[in-house]
């Protein structure tokens, strides 16, 4: 029982350190958008129109905009 606690806290450690080092999808808006660092990359923004749409995408996923 003692080592089946150990691996839930074991794995529970994992799942929130994978959490905390992945990109969410405002991060990787911020990086592909006009001022990105990724602004030259084949999937960065081509129009601002197209821009906004992904911004209002990302914000609804992180659960800024309802």
């Amino acid at each position: 029982m003692a080592a089946g606690t150990w691996i839930t806290v074991g794995v529970f450690g994992i799942q929130v350190f994978i959490w905390i080092i992945s990109d969410d999808k405002l991060q990787e808006w911020c990086s592909l958008c006009a001022f990105g660092g990724k602004q030259s990359a084949p999937a960065a923004y081509k129009t601002p129109k197209d821009q906004l749409e992904k911004l209002q995408e990302a914000l609804i996923e992180v659960g800024l905009v309802a």
